[in-house]
């Protein structure tokens, strides 16, 4: 009975202490049964680790890849790091030239923080030379070693390619799975799959002194992943960590990547990492991010279509608009696919455009017919955009362009600023290679006898301007672009006088289920106060449905032509004195609306209506004067009514 008790005792001793193994640096303040976890098992028990295998660097190396895998192991932090050979080019027997690999070799490696074992490949002990240098730099060139009781037996399969492996070889092989019988698994790594002949070169009775035992195979040098299973047991082949390939894909087994093995109490997991797929933790940045949107809005290629009045045959054209607006040169190339009834003349093959470039391509359309532009023609255009540049990690784009075969607007007139007091300036792109541009004041459309934009005019009135791109035969034309120009009246400031007011801007706050700005005069407040910021957190009384009816004046410092930006989450409209400036209503995320207003020094009427619908509440009002800095209306410049 007291035999049984302490076998019970030592039974719950030991299980209380693989809990508290498995539990080891894990604290926590959570009391209760109900915790937010599933569980603690961790994953971190001692004789459990993970390793690398790096796959075939040469026979026709690829610079740099090798390295980048170095550096990408670091990344990852493995107990240890194994080869499955070709590590040098090799096949000489000058011995200045295999030193110079070498020693290549040698510093590519070094970055390494970890410990890597070599297995010699064909192009690393190819001849007597290079065997000896190998045991001269190196020592065995097949050799054993056990790692929390696994057991890593490497072989030199160069002398088991297509001949019988040596017998002290495949003796020592058999010795060594004899002396470590209770090992928890084997792994055996050489360079040649030689399974494949293994009654002709012996290996063979390598799996037979394996027969009893947990193993996995893993070698290389064909350049092509393969996984097979032979005697219940996994048989790798890998693929190149920068070795030569046809780099066709993980469907081909042709990819560079790097083996990733965990030893775990049921055996081994081994996945494969391509490469390009281990990311830093900095691979998008602040530097990469700018210049991805910046390429991605360099690929609209805003394109300008002419063409001859429907049904009509004869030439069209396209202008592709290119630019650069990153810091680095910009290359694009282009290829268009065929059309069965359109020719394409002309080409982007290779466009190389300088930092902050501009420029435009005319490419004509003609018909293999006489039947007329037909509607829902289009053009494919495949696309490549990259940087050039030594950097690595920069974003590149490449996809098909689709051009719908039918006439557009251009984007020709500047609409920067569609207001003024006085007068302005209105200037027109109009360098259209073959091309013109002709245009209208009074907001018909242009035709053929309409004026030939040349140089910028000068209006002082509210004028609708039109215009469209003609070939200088007038045979095709684009659509119209239109744009009004609106004469703003200076509005006078009130009769308010600052002495009869204070600092601050009134609020009347309101709750209710809003999707857009609500009619105010009919809501009851629950309570008004004194806004001295636009901090909605210290005047709202709930995280969501509310709304704010913000009013006093604003001092303006000067007579001029003000705009105004209006950012707000959810919906807000700004009004001075009774007009309405920006409209910005409607529930939507943080959203900045813009618009204009020509003011006389002095205190104007503000008023801003404004309602949050969920998640998130924000009110941001800046202005510019004409030619002016963006910035903050200070609330120093706010007054309401005592």
């Amino acid at each position: 009975m007291k035999y049984n008790l302490l076998l019970l005792l030592a039974g719950l001793l030991t299980i209380n202490e693989s809990r508290a193994q498995a539990d080891a640096g894990f604290t926590h303040d959570v009391q209760g049964k109900a915790v937010p976890w599933t569980h603690t098992d961790f994953k971190n028990k001692p004789e459990n680790f993970s390793f690398a295998i790096v796959a075939d660097r040469t026979n026709g190396h690829r610079v740099g890849v090798f390295r980048s895998a170095i550096e990408k192991i670091n990344d990852l932090q493995p107990e240890f790091v194994l080869s499955v050979g070709d590590l040098i080019e090799g096949y000489t027997t000058d011995t200045v030239e295999l030193r110079r690999q070498w020693n290549e070799f040698e510093g590519i490696l070094k970055p390494l923080q970890m410990p890597f074992f070599r297995v010699p490949g064909n192009h690393d002990v190819s001849n007597e030379v290079q065997k000896e240098l190998w045991a001269k730099q190196f020592g065995r060139d097949y050799y054993h070693f056990t790692y929390q009781n696994v057991l890593f037996l490497i072989l030199n399969s160069t002398d088991g390619d297509g001949v019988p492996f040596s017998e002290q070889q495949l003796a020592y092989a058999e010795q060594t799975i004899q002396q470590n019988p209770n090992v928890r698994w084997t792994f055996v790594l050489m360079h040649h799959p030689v399974w494949n002949k293994r009654e002709e070169n012996g290996f063979h009775r390598v799996e037979k002194a394996l027969a009893n035992r947990k193993y996995t195979v893993i070698a290389g040098h064909t350049h092509r992943y393969m996984a097979s299973v032979h005697n219940n047991s996994n048989y790798y082949v890998l693929a190149t960590t920068g070795g030569s390939t046809r780099l066709r894909g993980a469907a081909f087994g042709e990819t560079d990547h790097i083996s990733w093995v965990t030893m775990t109490e049921e055996g081994p997991s081994l996945v494969n990492l391509e490469l390009d797929g281990i990311l830093k933790d900095d691979f998008s940045n602040e530097h990469t991010r700018k210049l991805a949107t910046t390429l991605a809005e360099d690929a609209a290629f805003k394109p300008v279509v002419l063409l001859p009045a429907a049904g009509d045959a004869g030439e069209g054209k396209v202008y592709l608009n290119l630019r650069n607006n990153a810091e680095l040169p910009l290359q694009l190339e282009t290829r268009f696919f065929q059309h069965p009834s359109l020719h394409v003349l002309g080409t982007l093959d290779k466009v190389t455009l300088p930092q902050g470039a501009q420029q435009q391509q005319a490419l004509s359309i003609r018909q293999l017919g006489n039947s007329g532009f037909a509607a829902g023609d289009t053009l494919h255009m495949q696309y490549s955009l990259k940087y050039v540049s030594d950097e690595k990690g920069l974003p590149h784009l490449s996809g098909t362009f689709n051009l719908p075969v039918k006439p557009t607007a251009p984007e020709v007139i500047d609409k920067s600023m569609p207001v003024f007091t006085s007068s302005k300036l209105v200037e027109i792109q109009h360098d259209f290679e073959g091309s013109k541009v002709v245009y209208t004041l009074d907001g018909s459309e242009p035709g053929a006898d309409s004026n030939v934009y040349t140089k910028p005019f000068t209006i002082d009135r509210t004028t609708t301007v039109k215009a469209k791109v003609v070939t200088e035969n007038g045979d095709a034309a684009s659509l119209s672009e239109t744009a009004t120009f609106e004469k703003l009246a200076f509005m006078k400031s009130a009769k308010a006088r600052k002495k009869g007011l204070a600092k601050g801007l009134k609020y009347t706050y309101y709750e209710g289920a809003f999707k857009k700005l609500p009619d105010f005069s009919s809501l009851t407040p629950i309570t008004t106060g004194v806004l001295k910021s636009f901090d909605l957190d210290a005047i709202k009384q709930r995280a969501n449905q509310f709304a704010v009816l913000i009013e006093g004046y604003v001092d303006v410092q000067e007579d001029d032509l003000y705009t105004f930006f209006l950012t707000s989450d959810d919906g807000a409209k700004l009004f001075i004195g009774e007009q309405l400036i920006v409209d910005n209503d409607g529930s939507h995320s943080a959203r900045m609306r813009k618009g204009y207003a020509a003011l006389k020094k002095g205190l104007h009427p503000v008023r801003i209506e404004y309602f949050e619908d969920f998640d998130g509440e924000l009110i941001q009002l800046e202005y510019a004067g004409e030619g002016k800095i963006r910035k903050g209306v200070p609330f120093n410049d706010l007054y309401r009514s005592r």
